[in-house]
């Protein structure tokens, strides 16, 4: 906002500068006479603001810069023995701020569109770190309201034959305007929507989106059993682009399939739910015969049948890839697979253990996510500390930016400098590191307290649940072991979750021993509501 005293006439330039030279919009304004206020008609990042009059006089009088985003309330916190760690976290949590509006928008020195793959990770890391402002006399912990807001505008651009966009309020309509699995994604965030807020009704209003965008993709339906369309998932998918019978896309069809069952039998919608179970159990089948790479142990990234596109790029970046009508197993098909829920357990060991011998074919943030995701499923602590090497290495050009704001990719070059792509190691230091989050739907009322150590001597914070904050701290103590000190909040169960490194330990919980469950190598007890203090006893 500028306060000025002009000449009628005189014209005003405004610019909204950024680091190293970069610039977010430029405005004009024509003035009257006199003294006046002049107010910008859109929102812009930026770190300086340059004036100039181009024509006429200008007495400028007042400056004044005003930010304009979802009133969140940090109520999370996060602090570490790693400084980086920690200074990593104060990012993504700012940039979370700043990337949220009256949506979530992808980046705030561009086009600031509301995009379905703004999350992951915008709304994990909302339910994490942020509350939202009260509603009635409704606390809103881990708000989902511009989740809720997502959802319903994206549903609003489905188009005649059922496809969703992938943006919402933009007339942009070009190769990204439809970005087939993250229509699948629309699906996987409904359910992740309800099952932190428990509002059916939303459901209910967008069932008739959902039932005809699944019939986009049974139309698209091979012989073989497969979704022939266009494979996208993240920007570093050798396949991206390219039509064919994709194992990322397909993998994406299945959970969108298997959590539109599980949305159905909520709003009682029994046989949907039965019929969808059914049609993604044949999606799995199939995959797991069709795609599997019995050699490699892991999936192929496609079948290249009839119908399929597959472009000379692929062949360019990525010779010798395409082999008896397949194309090679890639990293992120198999991530993709992994997220999905499609690898059946007797091959999840052999999955997994591809992915960690190809991580040099993961290079940038959205496919960090996803591996982020497997690393810590594995449950190991070489896979959790190789977590925190990977934010080290990855996230290091920007943690050491003026900018202090998450990218779009990880290198200085190409892409935004204040992106929602990069800001997902502010939810896994908090779900993970840190240790709480909730557990299952919201109407289960329980959350799970799992600090996972990574090789770190102490971590400090507060985890946000829909339930309300949990303050954590721990400390590995001179004998290397853990002591934890947690919060429960009221009317929540908790479950206790800690690896034991020796068979004979057991939980002592507020100076009593703990009956506690075990589990291979954890050991798993129950907390009551209120504080408590816990450690391991030989």
């Amino acid at each position: 906002m500028l306060e000025m005293d002009a000449e009628e006439g005189s014209s005003l330039e405004v610019s909204y500068s950024l680091p190293q030279g970069e610039a977010s919009g430029k405005c004009t304004y024509i003035a009257r006479s006199d003294v006046q206020t002049w107010m910008g008609g859109d929102t812009f990042a930026f770190l300086r603001l340059r004036v100039r009059v181009t024509t006429g006089h200008i007495r400028l009088t007042r400056a004044a810069a005003c930010e304009v985003r979802y009133p969140f309330e940090r109520a999370g916190t996060f602090v570490c023995s790693d400084p980086f760690l920690s200074q990593l976290w104060t990012i993504c949590a700012r940039s979370l701020e700043v990337l949220s509006e009256d949506s979530y928008v992808d980046c705030a020195d561009r086009e600031r569109v509301e995009w379905t793959d703004n999350s992951p990770p915008a709304f994990d890391c909302t339910r994490v770190m942020m509350r939202g402002p009260d509603e009635g006399h409704k606390p809103h912990w881990g708000d989902a309201r511009l989740l809720r807001g997502l959802l319903r505008r994206i549903a609003l651009t489905q188009q005649p034959e059922g496809q969703l966009k992938a943006h919402s309020c933009s007339e942009r309509f070009d190769i990204h305007a439809i970005m087939e699995d993250r229509s699948c994604d629309w699906i996987v965030l409904l359910r992740e929507y309800f099952e932190s807020s428990g509002d059916a009704d939303v459901v209910r209003e967008l069932w008739p989106t959902l039932t005809r965008l699944l019939a986009w993709y049974r139309q698209r339906r091979t012989t073989r059993g497969l979704v022939l369309a266009r494979e996208w998932e993240v920007w570093d998918n050798p396949l991206r682009y390219e039509i064919c019978e994709g194992a990322g896309l397909n993998a994406m069809v299945h959970r969108a399939l298997a959590d539109a069952s599980v949305l159905a039998g909520r709003i009682g919608r029994q046989n949907d739910a039965q019929v969808l179970a059914q049609e993604a159990q044949r999606l799995q089948a199939a995959y797991n015969q069709l795609l599997w790479n019995e050699q490699q142990g892991a999936y192929d990234g496609a079948l290249l049948g009839a119908g399929s596109e597959v472009r000379s790029q692929s062949d360019h970046a990525f010779p010798d890839s395409r082999v008896d009508g397949r194309f090679r197993p890639t990293t992120q098909a198999n991530l993709f697979a992994l997220y999905s829920g499609i690898v059946p357990p007797e091959r999840l060991a052999s999955v997994r253990k591809w992915v960690l011998n190809h991580m040099e074919e993961v290079r940038e943030p959205m496919s960090h996510y996803y591996l982020f995701e497997m690393l810590y499923a594995i449950e190991q602590k070489q896979q959790d500390e190789e977590v925190l090497n990977l934010m080290r290495t990855g996230w290091k050009n920007q943690v050491e930016s003026e900018w202090q704001t998450t990218w779009e990719e990880l290198e200085k070059g190409g892409g935004s400098k204040v992106h929602i792509y990069g800001m997902h190691p502010g939810y896994f230091l908090t779900a993970f590191v840190l240790g709480a989050r909730r557990e299952g739907p919201i109407d289960r009322r329980t959350i799970l307290i799992e600090p996972r150590f990574s090789g770190l001597d102490w971590a400090k914070g507060v985890c946000v649940t829909e339930f309300g904050p949990v303050e954590m701290e721990w400390t590995i103590n001179s004998a290397r072991r853990p002591e934890i000190t947690c919060t429960v909040p009221g009317n929540v169960r908790a479950r206790l979750r800690l690896s034991s490194q020796d068979a004979s330990d057991a939980l002592e919980i507020d100076g009593t021993v703990a009956p506690a469950r075990s589990a291979n190598r954890w050991l798993e007890a129950a907390l009551p509501p209120g504080r408590h203090t816990i450690r391991f006893r030989p």
